[in-house]
């Protein structure tokens, strides 16, 4: 296979927040584009987080971190 001729993986379609165990768009409804950057073309949409987002992820992540997975060592963690 000559160089270039290898194709790269792309994200396409909608590009959402993982928060809490789930996937949702922020929730202020606004996102962007992901722009091919080879044809210029939208490829997708990428969903912005809000603040009231990022406080829900943090929130989230440190209620994680007080349960099991807080107390887990990093090779526990790996066999998840």
């Amino acid at each position: 296979m000559a160089r270039g001729d290898t194709e790269l993986p792309s994200v396409t379609g909608e590009v959402m927040n993982f928060i809490d165990g789930e996937f949702r768009r922020g929730s202020e409804g606004r996102s962007f584009a992901n722009v091919d950057p080879v044809s210029g073309g939208e490829i997708g949409r990428v969903f912005e987080a809000s603040e009231a987002d990022v406080d829900a992820a943090v929130q989230a992540a440190r209620r994680a971190l007080e349960g099991p997975w807080g107390r887990m060592t990093t090779p526990e963690r790996v066999k998840i």
